[in-house]
């Protein structure tokens, strides 16, 4: 039971992490949000059926956030990536990786959605695993794996909301 408040406990910190982070950083969101009355029933959440063997749109309901972050957010906490960084990523927690990514996201539903993969490790920092085939940022730190890239996940919010700035999205 423990391991399973872990990931939604997990699951609501990526949620709220998403939606304070566009609150601060991209203003046509906020403004959104402003406009309906900063109603919290639309801000990203924990999706209610994540953890079932249900079809799920991903871990993470995007509500409003879905018209600026197109992205099916996949979100696992394992004890296998204790002690992770960028520099340990080049060990065997990479095949666990592939196989969530194969097993649990590329069997879903995407909906038209960018897929990622967001997970951490106990006291590790929250990483994003993607294929670059789908959508690819210039990040200074992260690790490339074939067409796959990890970076940290804050890295990788703030720099997709830099490149919706300089479209005007933003």
């Amino acid at each position: 039971m423990y391991r399973k408040q872990k990931g939604k406990s997990f699951e609501n910190k990526i949620a709220d992490k998403l939606h304070k982070t566009f609150l601060e950083n991209c203003e046509k969101y906020k403004e959104l949000f402003k406009s309906i009355g900063e109603n919290e029933q639309v801000i990203p959440k924990r999706d209610f059926s994540s953890g079932t063997f249900n079809d799920s749109s991903g871990d993470i309901q995007l509500n409003i956030l879905k018209n600026f972050f197109p992205f099916h957010i996949e979100c696992k906490f394992h004890k296998d990536f204790k002690d992770l960084t960028l520099n340990t990523l080049l060990n065997n927690k990479v095949k666990k990786l592939y196989n969530i990514w194969n097993n649990q996201i590329l069997k879903n539903d995407l909906k038209n959605l960018i897929p990622i993969l967001v997970f951490k490790g106990n006291r590790t920092d929250d990483f994003v695993f993607w294929n670059t085939k789908d959508f690819d940022l210039e990040i200074n730190e992260f690790v490339k794996l074939g067409d796959f890239k990890i970076v940290k996940f804050d890295d990788f919010l703030l720099e997709y909301i830099k490149i919706m700035k300089k479209k005007g999205d933003c």
